[in-house]
């Protein structure tokens, strides 16, 4: 109803979209957002979610968003554990999600820490779809990660049947998300929240 008045009660919706397995979007950027899904990634076949960020802080505000949408963090990947934690300091305990920043200051080469990580939570079947955090930034000192494209298609996606959504921040954003978008099987978004 364009006028809201024959609408009823939200709740009634809510219960009949969810009985029917349709997904509900909560307003135009939420549709574009679900759409992007939809034409780009496999289905979700569990609520068990990886992981990886440079920052904890953007671990916290995933972990967040999961619990709105009914998903949780899967267990952390012995791969992970085995391959990802020596590399880093020594008070640096891994757990999902993964806060590779430490690990990859220390290597010198943050995204072949994150290609660890991804590969372990993409190949893990206790892992249903993937989160990546990527620093987009423009900075001499950041040059390495500016190449998240090549990073990300070098992943071979064909080989897992998981999504993997990528949110990207930092002032040369909107440049890599343009990359990232023609690579098959990943969906890229501005914030965590979005991503989730």
């Amino acid at each position: 109803s364009h006028t809201g008045s024959l609408v009823g009660q939200d709740a009634v919706f809510a219960a009949a979209f969810a009985r029917a397995g349709i997904t509900r979007a909560r307003g135009a950027a939420d549709l574009v957002d679900q759409v992007q899904a939809f034409r780009k990634l496999p289905v979700l076949k569990g609520p068990r979610i990886g992981i990886a960020t440079p920052s904890g802080a953007l671990g916290i505000m995933a972990l967040d968003a999961l619990s709105r949408e009914g998903l949780l963090a899967g267990h952390l990947p012995a791969a992970i554990r085995e391959q990802v934690e020596p590399l880093g300091p020594y008070w640096h305990r891994l757990h999902n999600p993964v806060d590779l920043w430490p690990i990859g200051m220390q290597t010198g080469d943050y995204l072949d820490v994150a290609g660890k990580t991804l590969r372990a939570f993409l190949a893990d079947p206790g892992i249903d779809g993937v989160v990546a955090m990527l620093p987009a930034l423009s900075s001499p000192l950041h040059e390495n990660i500016t190449k998240a494209p090549e990073f990300i298609a070098g992943l071979d996606l064909a080989g897992y049947d998981k999504p993997l959504v990528v949110a990207l921040y930092g002032d040369y954003r909107d440049h890599l998300m343009e990359e990232l978008e023609q690579i098959p099987g990943v969906a890229c978004y501005a914030s965590v929240e979005r991503a989730v």
